[in-house]
């Protein structure tokens, strides 16, 4: 007869290797250089545009593409994103958000500073961008690959919310396991939505848990992470991708009033993006 363990996962998670040496000689003195002359070190990686199956890097001076990478995740949190109307997605590219959230509770509207509480705002309901969201829900990431002594930022897109929750809860949670513990190894596969346009998930796989010295170090970076202010979404972090349906079955229940094409007309203050750049929020 089954038994309930039987849906998890009982294979034991290897030991892997994962060299810290580098980053471990020159992180303290990144932090000392930022508490000198201020400032944060950027290195972003965001899924790619129209379906491609690559990861694209940038540290705001030099680009690259990858196919899939592994890292420790130190630390996350959820995000947020009101990004401006446009007449097409291509229009939306590096363009900051209206409004933006880095909790996933309070958004702050760009232009004026003002709080806007996330879970009432119309903004983040089904049905207002086609049969998604006008508001993007993302999750941010921030990953130390092997060697880097600087974390990676990757915002986790809104189709693959429910692939990054099942992995860190019944995944790494479940086999009683920390995310700062695990080498995580990051892909991406093709979807297809119902207009035929092609858009990248990202998926997620263990490759194994580290010794206690590299969780101990990467749980100390990310505690540093937590503590430091967190910084607001830019435009050049995320690819906006084209709507695709909700991942529940709430899109039979949104009433008639907040449909595609009302919400400009209820709530027309939204619509210009922000000259105003908040640099931390």
């Amino acid at each position: 007869m089954a038994n309930i363990m039987d849906l998890f996962s009982q294979a034991e998670v290897a030991n892997v290797e994962f060299n810290i040496n580098h980053a471990k000689g020159i992180f303290e003195r990144i932090r000392q250089a930022q508490e000198q002359v201020g400032g944060r070190p950027r290195l972003i990686a965001k899924v790619g545009s129209g379906g491609m199956k690559v990861f694209e890097f940038s540290n705001g001076n030099r680009d690259i593409v990858i196919e899939k990478f592994q890292g420790i995740i130190i630390a996350n949190h959820k995000n947020n994103a009101l990004f401006p109307a446009v007449e097409n997605e291509e229009e939306k590219m590096n363009k900051p958000p209206i409004c933006s959230s880095t909790d996933g509770i309070t958004g702050i509207v760009r232009e004026t500073g003002e709080c806007r509480d996330c879970e009432s705002c119309p903004h983040n309901v089904f049905g207002t961008a086609g049969k998604g969201k006008e508001c993007k829900n993302m999750h941010r990431l921030y990953i130390l690959m092997e060697n880097c002594p600087i974390p990676v930022t990757l915002n986790i897109p809104p189709t693959s919310l429910e692939l990054w929750r099942n992995y860190a809860i019944m995944d790494v949670a479940a086999a009683g396991l920390d995310l700062s513990e695990v080498v995580t190894e990051f892909g991406l596969t093709n979807e297809t939505n119902d207009a035929g346009q092609k858009y990248s998930i990202v998926n997620f796989k263990m490759v194994g848990k580290v010794n206690n010295d590299v969780k101990e170090f990467c749980t100390n970076i990310g505690n540093t992470l937590e503590s430091a202010p967190r910084m607001a979404i830019e435009g050049d972090e995320y690819n906006v991708e084209p709507t695709v349906l909700p991942q529940n079955d709430d899109f039979d229940s949104i009433p008639d009033e907040l449909l595609p094409g009302d919400s400009d007309e209820q709530f027309p203050n939204w619509d210009e993006p922000s000259e105003v750049d908040f640099n931390e929020i």
